[in-house]
């Protein structure tokens, strides 16, 4: 935005997104992750120190993609690919846990073991 006559003392810019304000100031950065895919209005407001509006100047800007929504897609997606991978019966533990049931898990884990065998006979008095 080109302002002529200059700037003078007292005078504010205000930065509007989607028509909420979001910045104030000669320049602004704005994070565009929270910000859906699609067209937004971006608008820049020019007022003197007594708060009149000097000026305004509105464009419609673009966000290609979401950077939250990005990565939300790649932890699902290699999530997805992590239970492909596992084994059947780690896959049925979870769908049995997705149900609300809760396996004996100690049998899943431990083995049995049955008592050591000996070669002796015991003793019979």
């Amino acid at each position: 935005m080109q302002e002529t006559p200059e700037l003078q003392a007292g005078d504010s810019v205000s930065i509007y997104l989607d028509g909420n304000e979001v910045a104030q100031g000669l320049s602004a950065s704005i994070a565009t992750v929270d910000v859906l895919p699609g067209s937004h209005k971006i608008k820049a407001v020019l007022k003197n120190e007594k708060g009149q509006t000097l000026k305004q100047i509105e464009r419609t800007v673009y966000v290609i993609q979401n950077n939250t929504t990005l990565q939300n897609n790649k932890k699902i997606a290699q999530q997805l690919l992590a239970y492909q991978n596992l084994p059947w019966y780690q896959k049925v533990l979870l769908k049995m846990r997705q149900e609300g049931k809760q396996p004996n898990m100690q049998s899943f884990t431990k083995p049995i073991v049955d008592k050591p065998m000996t070669l002796e006979q015991p003793v019979i008095n």
